[in-house]
């Protein structure tokens, strides 16, 4: 099980671009967006809002988590299984209170 915030999101983004745009060698895919794209993240501050990555990005794809079980955005979920499920806090209260119930035969 992992825990994933919005705040490490944020903070590894820069990162997960350049890993998904930059080839061997040091070129980039796409480079006439993806390279420009990664600067700009890269030059936020580390406290920068959400909101400022959504505007240089022009949506929220590389920002937002998703609960799999209620399908909300929310700030942060469980990874459970290498993202087999990831689970926000209420989801989570729910499952262990369907653990915990008493059921009678």
């Amino acid at each position: 099980m992992k825990l994933i915030t919005k705040s490490g999101i944020l903070s590894s983004l820069a990162e997960r671009i350049k890993n998904e745009y930059q080839m061997e060698g040091g070129t980039w895919y796409q480079s006439n967006w993806s390279k420009p794209l990664y600067e700009d993240i890269s030059n936020l501050p580390a406290d920068a809002p959400e909101s400022d990555f959504i505007e240089i990005i022009g949506d929220d794809t590389w920002t937002r988590i998703k609960c799999d079980e209620c399908q909300r955005s929310v700030d942060k979920v469980i990874d459970i299984g290498g993202s087999a499920a990831m689970l926000c806090p209420f989801c989570l209260n729910e499952a262990m209170g369907m653990l915990t119930e008493r059921t009678t035969p």
